[in-house]
């Protein structure tokens, strides 16, 4: 029933007219939002950097990146850094930093041999350092040292010392994981990696070193026990078998009682440190004198005392038995056992063990050291033990606390031959120092009779008695120069016997024969 529908707008005639604007000339609404209505706003973004490709893999920048969506309505979305890579010298650049330098001088036409393959090290910087230390003393190259190793080192190329050294570079269980995990570029390793490398193939390389310095120090250590036991062994001995010392003992107890009333008397024993008191107490006579000089004068002059006057002599071990300690040389057998037993365990090891290596000598030359070594230890612990009971006895024979060490008890019996002897020529210089003083007592004696005689003979005064001898002699020459000894006996007093003219003649003749003697 309805017609037919409108014909289209002719072209270019738009749609219908906009509305006209509210009355009153009101400013309409603000316009409406990019993309109301439906549409779609995108994120600030910036093209994609484009920089050349370098010629070689460059080291990289540590820089910290803005993200891109911080750089909106910033100076960074301005700048064209393209242009830099026309300016620089991109050849010189990848020269300069390269991850990986080449040397001028590999720059060759030979290709395949130009770079310089970079060494290849993972262990801490320090204990690679010292470790290549190491490698530079012991000037052997790693197969010598595995070889050294494997056969004990039987030709002695590597010192004890150096030995000591290598076990502090034993390869830890992690740095045989990682090295292992780049076996295949162990021709990159740095000297230390291939040596710890190279190390770590030889099955408990630490217990063959921990084996080896054993085998090499026993004999020294033997050398130092085997003495030190004969010492105290003969120590021991000499003291309970001491005539001196069993009359020196008796000789200080006599003056102990003698000296002491009360309480402190009635003594039948002391301790054996009583004996360097002995210098403590001096004589209230002469103070130079202790009572040890009383009785190191006794020893010397009375026959009684003879058996004690080589006493230092009869205890001469007593001297080195006093550095000992029962307890350190304990330890240090302990050690020696706690060694061998050691040295057992890893040959029951290599026994079970079913890796074998080429020039391995460790079951062949320590099953022979081992019993060598295990005969000698059990002679040392036998001797040490009856050493032992034997010092125990001697603490016990002097009334002694029986937890005493040798260098206590044996320390005072040395201190105390040394004082003896000190005493005994502190005796002799005063001794000598006495002898001095009385020859010169007698030589003013003699002086000063002479000098009275003179005058009783020549009636005059021969020199001040102040004067010494010589101004009494050219007293005595001038009188007679002068004639005053040859007065005539007219002049002299009545009653004078002639007896004093004798001498006088006698005197002035031999002056006479003295002179012409000149």
């Amino acid at each position: 029933g309805s017609g037919p529908p409108p014909p289209p707008p002719p072209p270019g005639v738009g749609g219908p007219p906009p509305p006209p604007p509210p009355p009153g000339g009101m400013p309409g609404g603000p316009p409406p939002p990019p993309g109301a209505y439906g549409g779609f706003v995108a994120p600030f973004a910036l093209p994609a950097k484009q920089p050349p490709q370098p010629s070689v893999q460059l080291k990289s920048f540590n820089w910290a990146k803005i993200p891109v969506a911080k750089l909106k309505d910033t100076m960074w979305a301005s700048l064209d850094d393209s242009s830099v890579y026309k300016a620089m010298d991109r050849t010189e650049f990848d020269t300069l930093f390269s991850a990986y330098q080449r040397k001028e001088k590999d720059e060759t036409v030979d290709e395949p041999t130009k770079p310089k393959v970079k060494e290849l090290s993972v262990i801490d910087g320090r204990r690679a350092q010292n470790c290549t230390i190491l490698l530079s003393k012991l000037k052997l190259s790693n197969r010598e040292v595995h070889h050294a190793v494997l056969s004990l080192d039987e030709d002695h190329q590597i010192s004890i010392d150096m030995i000591e050294l290598m076990v502090r570079f034993t390869p830890t269980a992690e740095e045989v994981a990682t090295l292992k995990s780049l076996q295949d570029q162990v021709d990159m390793f740095a000297p230390a990696d291939r040596f710890l490398w190279e190390m770590s193939q030889i099955p408990r390389f630490q217990q063959r070193l921990n084996a080896l310095i054993y085998k090499r120090k026993l004999p020294e250590r033997l050398r130092f026990l085997k003495p030190r036991i004969g010492n105290l062994a003969e120590a021991c001995e000499q003291i309970t078998t001491s005539p001196g010392m069993k009359k020196m003992l008796e000789f200080v107890l006599a003056l102990g009682n003698y000296m002491n009333r009360g309480a402190r008397g009635n003594g039948h024993g002391f301790k054996i440190n009583s004996l360097l008191k002995l210098g403590d107490t001096k004589s209230s006579k002469c103070r130079q004198k202790t009572l040890l000089h009383y009785i190191v004068q006794c020893v010397d002059e009375k026959d009684a005392f003879a058996q004690a006057r080589d006493l230092p002599d009869q205890l001469g071990k007593a001297s080195e038995a006093a550095k000992l300690s029962l307890v350190e040389l304990g330890k240090d057998i302990s050690v020696l056992r706690q060694g061998l037993k050691q040295i057992g365990d890893e040959l029951a090891w290599h026994e079970k063990s079913k890796e074998h290596l080429d020039g391995d000598s460790f079951q062949l030359v320590m099953e022979e050291f081992s019993g060598e070594a295990k005969q000698e230890i059990e002679a040392v612990q036998e001797k040490f033990a009856s050493t032992k009971t034997c010092f125990t006895e001697v603490l016990k024979q002097f009334a002694e606390d029986p937890k005493q060490e040798p260098s206590d008890f044996f320390g005072t019996v040395s201190n105390f031959c040394t004082a003896f002897s000190e005493a005994r020529e502190e005796l002799a210089a005063m001794k000598k120092k006495e002898e001095e003083e009385k020859r010169k007592q007698e030589a003013a004696a003699a002086t000063a009779a002479a000098a009275a005689h003179g005058k009783s003979a020549g009636g005059q005064t021969l020199g001040d008695g102040e004067q010494g001898e010589g101004a009494e002699l050219d007293d005595l020459i001038s009188s007679l120069k002068a004639g005053n000894c040859f007065n005539s006996p007219g002049r002299r007093k009545t009653g004078k016997s002639s007896a004093p003219r004798r001498t006088r003649v006698r005197v002035s003749t031999q002056f006479q024969c003295g002179a012409g003697g000149e």
